[in-house]
C-alpha cells in the first residue's frame, strides 16, 4: 500500500520498485528514459503530479468522427472522393503495452463516374428511346455516394506504456460492406475482408476521460468481386470514457453491511 509521495514513481504514478533510483522498473528501461528525457527536456526525474494509471480503468467506450479519402471502387468506372467517417468503439487494455479494441463505423463517400460510364449511360438512355434533350438524362448529375459499414477488431501497441500522452500503433481485421448504384442503375453490395492499419495518440484529460486522434488506412480486400483493393484513409478525432475500476478504488473504506 502506498503511504507517502516518495514511494510513487514521479513519471507514471506507480509504486517504486527501487526508491533509491527514483523510478519504477518500467520507467527505468533505457528507451523509456530516453523518451522521457526528450519529452521533459531533461534526463533527470520529472516532478509530475500523481495521476491514476491507465490500467486502473482498463475498459473504454468512445465515439469518433472525421474525413475519409476514398480509393477507386471499380477500375475506369467509378471512384470515391472525400467523405465522412464516424463510429463507436469499445476497448480493453490488457496491460501497459497492449490493448484490444472493436469498432463499428459508418462512412458516406461521394462518387465520381468515369467518362466510360457516362458514355454507356448516354447510350443506354438512347436505346430506351429518350430524346437527347430529355432532363431525365441528367438524373445522375447530382451527388451520389457509396455507403460503407465497417466492423473490426484491432490490437493496439503502446510503445510508451503507461504515459499521460500515449501514442500507439494499430492493426486489425474485420469486414467492410460497400453499397452504391451506378449510372446504369446496377446496384452493388459486397462484403469485403477489411484490415485497418495506422497510428494514433491518446491524451488523458481526466482519470475517466481521454481525447484521441487517429490516422488509419482502412484496407479491404476485393477477392473475386468487381471492386478494387480498397485503401480508404481516415483521420479522426474523438473521446473515450474510461471505466472498470475495481470497487475498492472507488470506496476504499468499509461501508458496513446491511442487516
Amino acid at each position: 500500500m502506498i503511504t507517502s509521495e516518495e514511494e510513487i514513481c514521479p513519471q507514471c504514478g506507480k509504486p517504486l520498485d527501487h526508491p533509491i533510483l527514483g523510478f519504477c522498473g518500467t520507467c527505468m528501461r533505457p528507451g523509456r528514459r530516453l523518451l522521457s528525457a526528450l519529452w521533459c527536456g531533461r534526463a533527470g526525474p520529472a516532478v509530475a503530479p500523481h495521476r491514476e494509471p491507465w490500467l486502473y480503468r482498463p475498459f473504454s467506450a468512445g465515439i469518433f468522427f472525421g474525413p475519409v479519402v476514398g480509393s477507386p471502387l471499380i477500375d475506369d468506372w467509378v471512384e470515391q472522393q472525400t467523405g465522412t467517417f464516424a463510429g463507436v468503439r469499445f476497448g480493453w487494455d490488457l496491460d501497459d503495452d497492449w490493448g484490444l479494441e472493436m469498432r463499428l463505423v459508418s462512412a458516406t463517400i461521394p462518387l465520381v463516374d468515369s467518362e466510360l460510364q457516362i458514355a454507356f449511360q448516354q447510350q443506354y438512355d438512347t436505346d430506351r428511346g429518350l430524346p437527347l434533350d430529355s432532363p431525365y438524362r441528367h438524373r445522375w448529375d447530382g451527388t451520389r455516394t457509396a455507403d460503407h459499414f465497417l466492423w473490426d477488431v484491432s490490437m493496439l501497441w503502446y510503445p510508451w506504456g503507461d504515459a499521460k500522452l500515449r501514442p500507439y500503433l494499430l492493426f486489425g481485421i474485420g469486414l467492410d460492406r460497400i453499397e452504391f448504384v451506378d449510372r446504369l442503375e446496377t446496384s452493388y453490395s459486397h462484403v469485403l475482408v477489411g484490415m485497418p492499419v495506422g497510428i494514433g495518440v491518446k491524451h488523458r484529460w481526466a482519470d475517466w476521460l481521454a481525447f484521441r486522434v487517429e490516422c488509419l488506412d482502412n484496407m479491404a480486400y476485393a477477392g473475386n468481386s468487381a471492386f478494387e483493393m480498397q485503401h480508404n484513409f481516415s483521420i479522426t478525432g474523438g473521446f473515450e470514457v474510461r471505466f472498470g475500476r475495481p470497487r475498492v478504488f472507488y470506496w476504499p473504506w468499509d461501508p458496513g453491511m446491511r442487516k
